[in-house]
């Protein structure tokens, strides 16, 4: 197997993925937004997700 399973993740492709599903990634803006939002999480949470 010559080639990986999956493609390195980057900002190169984000546009492109904007342009293909932009429903997904208005859910997950959204959703991160609430995640992150005052108390939503814990601080110690928040620091350990990139």
């Amino acid at each position: 197997m010559d080639q990986p399973l999956c493609l390195s993740s980057s900002g190169d492709i984000a546009p492109k993925r904007k342009e293909l599903a932009p429903e997904p990634l208005t859910a997950f803006k959204a959703f991160s937004k609430a995640v992150f939002a005052g108390d939503a999480a814990p601080a110690a949470s928040r620091q350990s997700i990139p």
